[in-house]
């Protein structure tokens, strides 16, 4: 099996990238730059169109998203075991994942980033401070959520799949 990784060091396609490197699996790391901007050259539009990272090339095919790419990876490394096989504690890890992706892991693009939302110093300014507002309670519910034993979230799962996005104190 042939797999490339496309990422960026701290973004959000090291959660993947854990993975990989928790399965064994062989596979080429490709660094993106985007602080470069290389994410929007014609040869990285080529591979993903939406110009982000991660991207999985995996059997002659492009995997996007964080959450499509950690199921493959969970089916194609079973020994791994990065989701639980019972059907609930599935869907319940899946659903945390899939918050961290599409909830937490975006709001903090405005404090990184708030150059997106705005090319004014002082929007931008204003910009980094929305997150503080809307976050307060999440790290409430990632500290729960997270000191729950492996039991109670799935037989035979080794290790919460969005625990890399989940700093913890």
């Amino acid at each position: 099996m042939s797999l490339k990784l496309y990422f960026s060091p701290g973004a959000c396609s090291f959660v993947p990238h854990v993975l990989l490197e928790t399965s064994g699996a062989d596979y080429e790391p490709l660094m993106v730059k985007l602080h470069k901007g290389e994410q929007y050259g014609d040869e990285y539009k080529a591979i993903n169109p939406r110009s982000q990272v991660p991207v999985l090339q995996a059997e002659g095919q492009v995997i996007t998203q964080i959450p499509a790419i950690c199921q493959y990876l969970d089916m194609a490394f079973p020994q791994a075991q990065f989701l639980p096989t019972v059907p609930l504690a599935r869907a319940k890890a899946l659903e945390t994942l899939s918050w961290m992706n599409n909830t937490v892991h975006p709001t903090f693009t405005h404090i990184f980033m708030p150059q997106k939302y705005s090319d004014q110093a002082e929007v931008q300014a204003q910009v980094r401070l929305l997150p503080y507002r809307s976050t307060a309670n999440w790290w409430e519910s990632c500290k729960a959520w997270s000191s729950k034993p492996p039991s109670t979230v799935g037989r035979g799962w080794q290790a919460p799949i969005s625990a890399p996005w989940m700093p913890m104190p």
